[in-house]
């Protein structure tokens, strides 16, 4: 029964954080995606072209 006691006070909602990191402000996530994506997909084609044909001896 102590388990039980102790596993249902430790699941209750925390409001405290973690780290001291601040967590990002709304959006911000969106925009470093935006950022990254019109260069990735110049890396995505280039790893395409290295990887040459599909071949069944590799």
């Amino acid at each position: 029964m102590h388990l039980r006691e102790v596993i249902e006070s430790e699941a209750g909602a925390h409001q405290t954080r973690l780290t001291n990191v601040a967590p990002w402000p709304p959006n911000a996530l969106a925009k470093a995606y935006s950022r990254v994506e019109s260069d990735w997909e110049h890396v995505e084609a280039a790893a395409t072209a290295a990887q040459g044909p599909p071949s069944w001896d590799d």
